[in-house]
């Protein structure tokens, strides 16, 4: 094949596909035509004629918000600007998918556990807050859903919270001959040491280096429990403790020293063996 036939070649190529390209486009023209006729004539049989003054009210939109503007209630406000948005173009998805994202970021962290945990004089503060937050949580999803039960809601938790109020008032009252005893729980906040941040704590006069700028502080257990595995030479156990701090020994050591507190020490040799010998 020579240079002029594969001209040719190309040649013929393009033309059928600009040939193509116009036989579409020539029926595309031929059902927008056929469709418009169609369209019109259904469009003018169906719909009335209106007046030139006469005012097409949609429903579901409404007019631009001028100053001034009043409004009987707060939900007249929200529905108004709900329509006009919607004529704006915009969506409204509060309901239907802001809320639903907020509630399952909000019960995220909501954990159910047995209601025997809550029996018990012993029952802890971080434990006792936990549960109140878990029935809140709750109790903040079904008042939210309906007016009503929100109204209801706030007015229950308004006089439990007067309640509480008048209950802490009470409990707070202290007699003249009392005033000078502190309670269990003050005790042991001023008692209680006092962890201070590792970063700043002097070692021999000099400032401390740590390489590990930002870490979390551990306590004794968390160290404890972190340690390598290591056998004690005392004992012969693989585990988190050595000699210094093999229990098995502390135990035998305490023994050996209740015993010898019970018996009387015999020394090894006495004066009379002596002059026996």
């Amino acid at each position: 094949m020579n240079r002029s036939e594969s001209t040719d070649m190309v040649k013929t190529r393009s033309q059928s596909s600009r040939e193509a390209a116009s036989r579409r486009i020539k029926q595309l023209l031929t059902m927008e035509d056929s469709v418009d006729k169609n369209w019109s004539k259904v469009i003018g049989e169906e719909s009335p004629e209106r007046c030139e003054n006469e005012r097409i009210v949609d429903l579901f939109s409404a007019d631009a918000p001028y100053e001034g503007q009043h409004f009987d209630t707060g939900d007249d406000a929200c529905l108004w600007y709900e329509r006009y948005g919607r004529g704006q173009g915009f969506s409204t998805r509060i309901q239907a998918f802001i809320m639903t994202r907020w509630t399952i970021g909000a019960n995220k962290f909501s954990r159910s556990y047995d209601k025997s945990l809550l029996e018990g004089d012993n029952l802890r503060h971080a434990l006792r807050h936990s549960h109140l937050s878990l029935h809140a949580s709750i109790l903040f999803e079904r008042a939210s859903k309906m007016k009503e039960i929100f109204n209801f809601a706030v007015l229950k938790l308004d006089e439990l919270e007067s309640y509480l109020q008048n209950y802490d008032d009470a409990l707070t009252q202290i007699d003249a001959s009392q005033q000078n005893i502190s309670t269990s729980v003050t005790d042991s906040l001023v008692s209680g040491p006092m962890i201070l941040n590792p970063l700043v704590v002097q070692t021999k006069g000099r400032a401390k280096i740590d390489h590990k700028k930002m870490a979390r502080w551990k306590g004794e257990m968390e160290e404890a429990v972190m340690k390598k595995k290591r056998t004690c030479k005392s004992c012969g156990v693989l585990g988190n403790h050595d000699k210094r701090t093999c229990p098995l020994l502390k135990m035998m050591i305490a023994e050996s020293r209740d015993n010898n507190n019970g018996e009387s020490i015999q020394p090894l040799y006495s004066n009379s063996d002596k002059h026996n010998i």
